[in-house]
């Protein structure tokens, strides 16, 4: 069973950061002549959603926890209220060495952003 979004942390992700990219799920093959082919691989994929999250320090420290702690730096999975469908989705965070969680900030507040895998 996934770990929940922490309670401790912002339900939803900044407006202006929020950006959704449907699934693929065809495959378009060029022919010898005349227009290409395409076809469904698949029925359900992965869709990805890039945010941003408006933290203070305190919650910049409890979401560095989670993912370290709980997610193992983004192997596991977590529920999370999807903010277009308001549905439970089982979300993991990815991203490489150079794609992981980014924290910037001023004074008072860190926007923490990452990208959001959503699980069929």
């Amino acid at each position: 069973m996934a770990t929940e979004w922490p309670a401790t942390l912002p339900p939803l992700p900044l407006e202006s950061s929020y950006s959704e990219q449907l699934p693929k799920i065809t495959i378009r093959t060029p022919m010898g002549a005349g227009p290409s082919k395409t076809r469904r691989i698949t029925s359900r994929n992965s869709s990805f959603i890039d945010v941003s999250f408006l933290m203070t320090y305190g919650q910049a420290e409890d979401f560095v926890e989670f993912y370290r702690d709980d997610l193992l730096g983004g192997a596991l999975t977590f529920t999370w209220k999807h903010p277009r469908t308001q549905v439970d989705a089982v979300c993991r965070i990815v991203g490489d060495e150079n794609d992981a969680p980014i924290f910037t900030g001023a004074e008072t507040m860190m926007e923490v952003s990452f990208k959001l895998e959503i699980l069929p």
